[in-house]
């Protein structure tokens, strides 16, 4: 019995990992089309795609995506630096501007 136990965390620990990088890859492509948009670079991509998964993990990944869409298309004003703390500015603002729609 302790041993399908055992094994059981081990695999719900496998399918957490799993998502999380799942999650994590969609938010890097997502914040690689903001790049592109933007004509600015992250200087490390890797950790604001893990503290944006970290801060938002409340937060869908479609939910994440389309704030950096309208973020990247200066739905929220103009991008002077493109940085972690920008990023999370566009999805508190589509949360604040979304929350009736979130709250269905």
């Amino acid at each position: 019995m302790e041993n399908k136990l055992s094994v059981q965390n081990n695999t719900d620990k496998s399918l957490k990992l799993l998502t999380r990088t799942e999650c994590e890859d969609d938010i890097k492509k997502s914040l690689y089309i903001v790049m592109s948009r933007l004509s600015m670079d992250f200087k490390n991509i890797d950790s604001t795609t893990n503290d944006l998964f970290n801060e938002f993990n409340y937060v869908t990944i479609k939910q994440i995506r389309e704030a950096l869409r309208k973020g990247s298309l200066g739905h929220y004003g103009k991008t002077y630096k493109l940085s972690t703390q920008e990023v999370c500015v566009w999805i508190r603002e589509y949360l604040k501007s979304n929350k009736s729609k979130l709250m269905l």
